[in-house]
């Protein structure tokens, strides 16, 4: 059996060598397509760790999961022979392209605007729900001095928070998270950018109140892949230098790394995500450890019983799909797979173990599905990359869009309505808006937004 691991694995390496040597021509850019590859690479690992390959919904999972790959591989060639894609020139001519600096007033009062609609949303959920769950944890911990003691609660107020202090009511979580995951973010790396370019007292004290209150807001119903998915993006702009130019010491951004793992561990610990002590002193391993278990195992036992739950189970053309987006109306009941596979696991529905996109596909289309929705859903990540690298390179336009980008292609687990829950339609939206503004105000006022044009490496 153990071979039979090491053949799937050696199997998948070649299939990255390929991507890498032929599709990606050796460039090494975080692409939304090389995102979404990258997710599927932490999943198969996890699998292939966790897999009884005695099992054969097990290996067949692992066959599928493969065969998914090499669709939207397919899918990405056909998205680069179409638009005439040449990784190489693309990617050289964006980063040697001058920077655009929007400094007019309708960025600095649309990101005002934008700002305070957001912090009013957050403080009405947040207040409905009762408070902030995360300072409502930390206060429990001071006066309890037992994680053990106040897991339990902190579970009980992170489920309680999808309704109201009462239970009578429903306050649309999903929509809330629209601004508390990914507007709030969004202007706060875009003023963090602003602030770096800059360097004045007004742009660091903007930055550092947007992204402190970004933080609050963001870790307040102990959500941590959204926490994570936020200094990833900014990482990966920053990084990649096709938004400003590096300015950050290698401290600072070691600093950076060691406070988002100290939140993630914190709240892991919180939920009682592997405790192995009542004292925070004793968890400490656990607080850093919390991260890389949530990569490599948290959704892949749940991707590997919804698979073996889903084999057997007829074809539903769909209709699963089709739940999904039902539920995002309010008061609407959407698919209720996730939890299914999670009373499996644990015993009650208190939770959501969601299928892996390989399942799904699966159960909603059987294998004839795995021919188009991966090659599909490649040419669109593509697609919107180059759409990215060939327009304007201008900050709120670069974030927007890859916020926009990466909730499209880190869909690796669900139905395709995770790529509106994480944010797709709110991170374009955001842009959109902005730019029928900027539009609407050199129109009627006959005023063209004031752009600084820095020049590369300047």
């Amino acid at each position: 059996m153990e071979s039979a691991k090491v053949f799937w694995i050696l199997i998948f390496i070649l299939l990255y060598l390929y991507y890498y040597l032929f599709v990606n021509q050796k460039r090494k850019v975080l692409s939304f397509p090389n995102i979404f590859l990258l997710c599927m690479g932490f999943q198969f690992l996890g699998i292939i760790s966790l897999a009884n390959m005695a099992m054969e919904s097990s290996r067949v999972l692992i066959l599928l999961t493969v065969v998914c790959m090499i669709s939207f591989i397919f899918g990405v060639c056909i998205a680069n022979r179409l638009f005439k894609v040449r990784y190489l020139r693309e990617v050289r001519l964006f980063r040697e392209k001058e920077l655009l600096l929007d400094v007019s007033r309708s960025l600095k009062v649309f990101i005002l605007g934008m700002f305070l609609v957001s912090c009013l949303v957050c403080l009405v959920y947040y207040k409905a729900i009762g408070g902030n769950i995360f300072l409502t944890s930390i206060k429990l911990y001071t006066k309890a001095g037992n994680l053990t003691d106040i897991a339990g609660q902190v579970k009980d107020l992170r489920l309680h928070s999808y309704s109201t202090s009462t239970g009578e009511a429903y306050f649309a979580p999903g929509y809330v998270n629209q601004f508390k995951n990914t507007i709030l973010p969004i202007l706060a790396t875009t003023t963090i950018f602003y602030c770096l370019i800059f360097r004045s007292r007004i742009s660091a004290i903007a930055a550092i109140a947007v992204s402190s209150l970004s933080v609050f807001f963001l870790i307040g119903t102990m959500q941590r892949v959204p926490l994570f998915w936020a200094v990833f993006i900014f990482f990966a702009i920053y990084l990649s230098g096709i938004a400003v130019d590096r300015k950050l010491s290698v401290i600072s951004l070691f600093m950076i790394g060691v406070v988002f793992l100290a939140l993630f561990g914190i709240i892991s610990v919180m939920l009682g995500r592997g405790i192995s002590g009542g004292n925070m002193l004793d968890n400490v391993g656990v607080i850093f450890s919390s991260f890389f278990k949530r990569i490599f195992s948290g959704n892949q036992l749940g991707a590997l019983v919804g698979f073996d739950y889903v084999y057997n189970q007829p074809v539903v053309w769909g209709r699963e799909w089709l739940q999904g987006f039902v539920g995002i109306m309010p008061d609407k009941v959407g698919s209720n797979l996730a939890s299914e596979v999670f009373e499996i696991i644990f015993g009650s529905q208190r939770g959501t173990a969601p299928v892996s996109i390989v399942g799904s596909i699966y159960h909603n289309f059987g294998l004839f599905g795995f021919f188009v929705v991966p090659a599909l859903y490649g040419f669109m990540c593509q697609w919107l990359f180059i759409g990215l690298i060939r327009g304007k390179k201008e900050i709120f336009r670069i974030v927007s869009l890859f916020y926009a980008g990466v909730a499209l292609s880190s869909w690796s687990y669900s139905g395709p309505v995770v790529i509106l829950n994480k944010g797709f339609v709110a991170a374009a939206g955001t842009y959109l808006l902005y730019r029928m503004i900027t539009v609407f105000h050199s129109v009627a006022f006959s005023k063209r937004p004031r752009l600084i044009i820095r020049p590369v490496n300047a």
